[in-house]
């Protein structure tokens, strides 16, 4: 086929898929939600690399003293940093399913009660660990506490200081979710904020109702932020 052939062919193929997917998209009515705005300025930034021979970081925090990361191609998944010293004082977290071990790549989340406590969860195995880091440190990686969900598994998690865990779900009329430390589902608030159109939401649109999960104590507020959009949603768990 020749060059110009072949520009032609593109041509007329490309305005169908675009159109075609234009179509399927004006299907979802968002409701609900307040569009975030782009700042007046951007500075750019010039930081210090602190960290060397990290491969694919997918999840970071402070936990008291220390920063621990998520390396999601490293032998050790997680790493304990020490924010004075800058050195890495412990890895752990190999491919498995053992007490120390994760099928995928954690999410980090801080213990409300203890500093020296992190929360490792596993999506994948739809398993919560609580580890304690000075136990860690002293080379001991077995979790003081495992939580199963059995039910509605959540994509992202956070503790209320009554020791409740808010769980970010795609269930439509659920779409926080609120589980005791046994794992059980014991309430639910919010939805997905749109409206669906003689179609079913379909898996790979889902995707972009998955982001971060905060709680602020003071208020009782729930705020997600959507991870493929520039959607901030707000809850009110009181």
């Amino acid at each position: 086929m020749s060059l110009n052939r072949r520009f032609l062919l593109c041509g007329l193929i490309l305005p169908l898929i675009l159109s075609g997917c234009s179509g399927k998209f004006s299907k979802y009515n968002y409701t609900s939600y307040k569009k975030l705005k782009e700042p007046p300025k951007v500075s750019k930034l010039h930081p210090t690399p602190l960290i060397k021979g990290v491969n694919f970081l997918v999840d970071l925090e402070v936990v008291g003293k220390y920063l621990v990361f998520v390396d999601m191609k490293a032998e050790n998944a997680v790493k304990i940093f020490d924010i004075n010293s800058h050195k890495v004082l412990a890895s752990f977290g190999k491919k498995g399913q053992g007490p120390g071990e994760f099928v995928g790549s954690p999410s980090i989340i801080r213990d409300p009660q203890n500093e020296n406590n992190l929360w490792l969860y596993d999506l994948s195995a739809r398993s919560l660990k609580k580890f304690n880091l000075n136990e860690i440190i002293k080379g001991r990686v077995e979790p003081e506490a495992i939580v199963k969900f059995k039910e509605n598994f959540p994509l992202e998690l956070t503790f209320t200081p009554d020791q409740k865990i808010l769980g970010l779900s795609l269930h439509p009329k659920k779409r926080i979710l609120i589980y005791d430390m046994s794992g059980n589902v014991i309430g639910g608030i919010g939805k997905i904020p749109f409206k669906l159109k003689d179609e079913r939401f379909a898996l790979v649109h889902s995707l972009g109702f998955h982001g971060n999960i905060v709680y602020r104590e003071k208020t009782g507020e729930i705020y997600v932020a959507t991870r493929y959009g520039s959607i901030v949603e707000k809850y009110d768990l009181q």
